[in-house]
């Protein structure tokens, strides 16, 4: 059995409530006209993700980053998410975002400094070969289901997301952030409330039926 509950969106200050996540992909570097371009996906889509927090799975779904395809969001590419190490950024047009069946790609042509210069060394070495994106979510979907081995697995579905970043990681990881919990406590907390009412209609019409005393 699949409980499904979508969670409305609610707007927040723009960064009051960031997530990160990784997405191990290929990333390559080449170099043509004297410029070092490196490309790859910041994420893949209906993928699952490895477990979050030990509480949840995660999935992209395809159209998440309409806002950031159509130009919405200015969305930068840093290293590691560290503001003060900005590579590129859609409105200066050195990082173009697209998507394709597989997921959300970009192509980013790296800046002539140390930073920029250091990572494309660091990607060729295959050093550094994942990304991740910075994110707020504006509709994501939770659902409960049974698998095989009797086990509740609880999964989460970004169904659109606000962009802020791009960014290659030495350290892919899930930090810990109270966003996703506070969104999967709202899906349980609505299920709760929808089985409360459903138990008090159905003895409602129960007690409908019931023979007179």
């Amino acid at each position: 059995m699949t409980v499904t509950a979508p969670i409305e969106p609610k707007i927040n200050p723009a960064g009051s409530d960031r997530e990160l996540r990784c997405s191990s992909t290929e990333l390559r570097a080449t170099k043509a006209d004297g410029k070092t371009v490196l490309a790859g996906y910041a994420a893949v889509y209906d993928q699952r993700s490895a477990p979050i927090y030990g509480m949840f799975y995660e999935v992209v779904r395809r159209g998440a980053f309409a806002r950031a395809l159509a130009g919405t969001d200015d969305v930068r590419a840093l290293f590691d998410h560290d503001s003060a190490m900005v590579l590129g950024r859609t409105r200066s047009k050195t990082l173009t975002l697209s998507e394709d069946d597989k997921g959300l790609k970009f192509e980013l042509v790296l800046p002539d400094t140390s930073v920029g210069r250091d990572l494309a060394q660091l990607v060729e070495r295959r050093d550094i070969s994942e990304m991740s994106f910075g994110f707020r979510k504006i509709l994501d979907r939770w659902t409960e289901e049974v698998n095989a081995d009797g086990l509740m697995v609880t999964t989460r579905e970004l169904l659109e997301v606000e962009l802020f970043d791009v960014s290659p990681v030495a350290y892919p990881a899930y930090p810990l952030t109270d966003v996703a919990v506070r969104s999967l406590q709202e899906f349980r907390q609505s299920k709760s409330v929808s089985g409360q009412a459903m138990r008090a209609a159905r003895l409602r019409l129960a007690s409908a039926f019931m023979p007179p005393a």
